[in-house]
């Protein structure tokens, strides 16, 4: 029995508006014309794209961006193989083996038919930029923008895995930015995205470096800096910064309070072992010596050691209550704050002549040990990138975005 051959004139009727009885080569037409003029009823509605957002006139997705809690939204008209082609995780929501339901969408697309709408919850402004990047639109691609406008793009940049698709013009606005005013501590937490995200290894130091010495830390690794200059206003670390920054800024914190009460006690200890040879005028006293000048010497390591024991005394009580907040996670005062309260400090027997000599032992104070340690410290608090793992653990070690069954907005 011979099978019989399917014939050129089968008929087939319209997938859109069900039109009956069309030849293959008539539903071609039909869907590229006269399909597009069929009853609004059998239509979706789409969301409305302004000519400026619409970077594919006959593009296969709109990207549509609410506004706020409001029932308006900004809507981009894009084609996904851009997308595909510039952002892994693009690819992995919108390509036609892609698990998730707006991906099997767009292999079902045909060109004539309603694009594909897909509900991102991005800046608007920070998106279309990037479509302006992506597109080619290089003639609207602002020449220069400010830290905040820089840092939200950074957001939506590493949330899409853009870095590669969008260097050259990081590497333009970069050296445009004001590092000296980006590390302001109310503007620094800006740099510290744009750091992060574009591995700029010297701005990431610096922005951790103010982060660690003026801000606070609250519970719940929350960062907060009160800016009396601007009558107490409290800026906090964005949401979008990551986890293991904060996490490690906690425990940089909780080491740099400690190395800040460290030198206390080791010049403590050094000088109860050593009385009698720390004086600066007499520091290595001979048997050639008078008895006179030995004693002197004996006289300004005890006068030096009850003063650092004054010191300590002082602080001790302030300073084991602070142990406390910090060892639970919390430090309610700024590392600055606590680092001047060192260097503020002043020797009460500075202009002391001791017995013996006719000169003061300005150079014999304790706290000409201490100060240089604090300084010292002052300018090696900070993070930097070579201490965190590659970006992609990092990002595998913050989760993954499972399939959508139902078409669902993309976080």
């Amino acid at each position: 029995m011979t099978q019989k051959r399917a014939s050129c004139d089968e008929e087939y009727a319209c997938p859109v508006c069900k039109k009956p009885k069309l030849s293959r080569s008539n539903l071609r037409h039909h869907l590229l014309s006269e399909c597009l003029e069929a009853d609004e009823k059998t239509k979706t509605e789409l969301p409305p794209v302004l000519p400026a957002n619409e970077f594919a006139s006959n593009g296969d997705l709109i990207l549509s961006v609410a506004k706020g809690n409001s029932n308006e939204s900004t809507n981009f008209r894009v084609d996904s193989r851009v997308l595909v082609a510039s952002s892994p995780v693009f690819a992995r929501m919108l390509d036609y083996d892609s698990q998730f339901s707006e991906g099997r969408m767009l292999r079902e697309w045909y060109p004539g038919s309603d694009p594909v709408v897909l509900k991102l919850d991005d800046k608007p402004e920070s998106l279309r930029t990037v479509f302006l990047i992506l597109f080619l639109r290089n003639a609207e691609v602002p020449k220069e923008v400010s830290l905040q406008e820089f840092a939200e793009f950074a957001v939506v940049v590493d949330k899409y895995d853009l870095t590669v698709a969008v260097q050259l013009w990081t590497e333009i606005w970069k050296k445009d930015l004001d590092v000296k005013d980006a590390l302001i501590c109310a503007k620094c937490k800006y740099l510290l995205l744009i750091s992060w995200v574009f591995s700029y290894d010297e701005f990431f130091e610096e922005s951790t470096r103010t982060i660690i010495l003026d801000f606070v830390l609250k519970p719940g690794l929350q960062f907060e800096f009160v800016d009396r200059m601007d009558g107490g206003k409290v800026h906090n670390l964005p949401d979008e910064t990551s986890q293991c920054i904060l996490e490690r800024l906690r425990e940089k914190m909780k080491e740099s309070f400690h190395q800040i009460h460290a030198p206390f006690e080791r010049e403590e200890e050094t000088r109860i072992e050593g009385i009698g040879t720390k004086c600066f005028h007499f520091r290595y006293p001979s048997p050639y010596m008078s008895l006179e000048i030995a004693k002197a010497a004996q006289v300004c390591d005890y006068m030096q050691l009850g003063s650092l024991h004054e010191a300590m005394k002082k602080r001790n009580t302030r300073w084991m209550q602070l142990r406390e907040e910090v060892d639970g996670g919390v430090l309610p005062v700024s590392l600055g704050n606590l680092c001047a309260e060192v260097l503020y400090l002043k020797d009460p027997v500075y202009d002391v002549v001791l017995p013996g000599c006719n000169e003061n032992h300005n150079l014999c104070s304790w706290l000409r040990n201490v100060h240089p340690i604090i300084q010292d410290l002052q300018k090696v608090v900070c993070l930097q990138l070579s201490e965190f793992p590659s970006k992609a653990k990092n990002d595998a070690a913050q989760g993954t975005v499972e399939p959508s069954e139902t078409g669902n907005e993309v976080g």
